[in-house]
């Protein structure tokens, strides 16, 4: 998406339960597609790259992250690669 959250998510969060180190990565920053994928990456478990292109810093993010991860496989034959990475978990 483009643009950002609302500039309140942060204290919703807190409203809602989640520490200030749940929520650690998104802190006093603008919420952006960049900083929910990173908010994301904190709590999965693996991650699967689901387009052809990602920024690098989101890139760096994931392998920062020492995650299980599987790059994008392509538009064909993804779902043996998606089944084969899950299984491997």
């Amino acid at each position: 998406f483009e643009g950002t959250l609302n500039p309140r998510l942060e204290e919703k969060l807190k409203m809602d339960g989640f520490s200030v180190e749940d929520i650690k990565t998104i802190a006093d920053n603008p919420v952006d597609y960049l900083a929910l994928n990173k908010l994301a990456i904190d709590y999965a478990d693996a991650i699967v790259q689901s387009s052809a292109e990602i920024s690098p810093e989101l890139e760096e993010y994931i392998k920062a992250s020492g995650k299980p991860f599987l790059p994008f496989p392509g538009e064909e034959n993804y779902v043996d690669a998606y089944a084969n990475f899950y299984a491997s978990l």
